[in-house]
């Protein structure tokens, strides 16, 4: 019986190959170039109103200040997975930032002050889903 120990394995082996494989994906919130967007907004210039045409989508909130500002809220981010799977055993690592931007408007509705996060720049694959 011990050659028929050594098809079995090779058939088992063959049989988890076939049914294991990689995966990658990516999701982006928001515009995936939002940061060359929000270059685009120049403090003393740019409208309220312009903001949405610029930046690709409306803001997620807004707030109205005591004194007649207004401050419009962007999110946006990228989350990075991968993995490696067999049958019903699935290994996987996201790598997840989320970043905001926020934009202050004037009584005139003008941007006077904007300030843009940048930790979501450049996320990296994570190839080890164990761990830091």
């Amino acid at each position: 019986m011990p050659s028929l120990r050594l098809p079995a394995r090779l058939a088992g082996a063959a049989l988890l190959l076939a049914t294991s494989a990689c995966s990658w994906s990516k999701t982006v919130i928001n515009e995936s170039d939002f940061l060359t967007r929000a270059d685009k907004v120049i403090v003393g210039q740019t409208k309220r109103e312009q903001l949405p045409e610029i930046l690709g989508s409306t803001p997620l909130t807004w707030i109205e200040t005591a004194n007649g500002t207004e401050v419009y809220v962007y999110t946006y981010g990228q989350t990075k997975t991968n993995g490696f799977n067999i049958i019903l055993l699935g290994i996987s690592k996201s790598n997840t930032r989320i970043d905001a931007a926020y934009f202050v408007t004037d009584k005139d509705g003008i941007v006077s002050m904007k300030f843009v996060g940048t930790n979501s720049k450049d996320v990296p694959f994570e190839w080890w889903a164990f761990g830091d």
